[in-house]
């Protein structure tokens, strides 16, 4: 495949990926099994995830569709699926186009649609994205 049929295949899964998110719940209605704490708000990129299945092997990767963001987590939609309690490390792009790496913890993977799966990442620590101050749990 070309370098032209690759970039219009990954701008249709792009817009796949949008269009699944808009379809799901607003970030800001939290279910009542929702383990996640804090205030959600809404952030809407694409990113990298990386991880390790086992020591010694390669790293793994894949990009992710975010939907929000807390203080100490992310949640996401992505085309391929991650091992629940596998150690990870984020990469976002921030609001000033600066990229941020967080490590973390895959809490949470559910296979919601053919091929797609929704999950979330919980931080090692607080997320400085949006401000100088951290963002912190409610």
């Amino acid at each position: 495949m070309d370098q032209k049929a690759q970039k219009v295949d990954g701008e249709r899964f792009e817009r796949r990926a949008h269009a699944i998110i808009a379809t799901m719940t607003d970030a800001g209605q939290v279910p009542e099994s929702d383990r996640r704490q804090g205030n959600r708000q809404r952030y809407l990129t694409q990113a990298r995830l990386r991880w390790n299945d086992q020591a010694g092997s390669p790293d793994r990767e894949m990009t992710l569709y975010t939907r929000d963001v807390t203080g100490n987590t992310v949640g996401y939609i992505a085309s391929g699926d991650v091992p629940t309690s596998a150690r990870a490390i984020v990469e976002l792009p921030g609001p000033n186009g600066q990229h941020l790496q967080a490590e973390g913890l895959v809490v949470r993977v559910q296979t919601f649609a053919s091929g797609w799966h929704e999950g979330y990442v919980r931080f090692d620590g607080p997320l400085n994205l949006f401000s100088e101050q951290p963002i912190r749990a409610a």
